[in-house]
Formats: structure tokens, C-alpha cells, sequence
């Protein structure tokens, strides 16, 4: 919900943008991020949420809601999908980020915990 174009993009076009930055107000642990763009899907994705932070002036929350509302909006909406608590998103997003990039699972879902 808390994303600002601009400085997400760093001066990069949607279309061969090499990833996003996250704010250190953005994240958990107040740590700035940079997620990299690896495939189509999260581009698409990404042109998604500008077109709505474009629409809303700037914010993925509309304009006639308040941040306590569409928050609650929003996590009725993915229970209501079977997704239940959102931060599993972020471990799913992590398990399959070191198998990227290590060619093998993580100890968390099974994979060998000696290098």
C-alpha cells in the first residue's frame, strides 16, 4: 500500500526498469530496499500499481479512503481469497528469491543447511 512512484522507479522506466527501491519507512526493520525486476510478471505488476497510484494522486490508498479503512479493505479482501495474513507473502517472495539466486531451496522449506 505505501508506494511512491518516483522514488520506487529511481529515475528508471517502467518498460527496463532493473528494479525498485524501497523506502526505509516502507519496510519492516526501517531498512531501505532495492527489489530487482527479474521477470515480466513483476513488471506487469508493477505497471499496475503505478496506473493506480497515478489515479489516486500518488498513493495506492483511493483518495475517499482514509489508511485505516483500505487497509481493512484490503485484508478483508485477501481473507476473503484464502490468502489470510499477508506476511507469508514476504517469506514466499524470499524462499524463491535464494533459489534464484542459489539454484537451491532454503533450510526453511527443506533445503541442505551446509554450503
Amino acid at each position: 500500500m505505501k508506494f511512491q512512484p518516483e522514488y520506487a522507479l529511481d529515475g528508471q522506466k517502467i518498460e527496463n526498469a532493473k528494479y525498485i527501491r524501497l523506502k526505509d519507512s516502507w519496510t519492516k526493520g526501517g531498512r531501505p530496499r532495492t527489489i530487482p525486476i527479474t521477470n515480466e510478471k513483476q513488471r506487469q505488476e508493477l505497471k499496475n500499481a503505478y496506473a493506480q497510484a497515478v489515479k489516486n494522486g500518488g498513493s495506492m490508498i483511493p483518495k475517499e479512503k482514509s489508511y485505516k479503512s483500505h487497509k481493512a479493505n484490503f485484508e478483508a479482501v485477501t481473507h476473503a481469497l484464502g490468502v489470510g495474513q499477508t506476511h507469508g507473502l514476504r517469506h514466499g517472495y524470499a524462499q524463491t528469491r535464494y533459489r534464484e539466486l542459489m539454484g537451491f531451496d532454503c533450510p526453511a522449506v527443506g533445503g541442505s543447511r551446509s554450503l
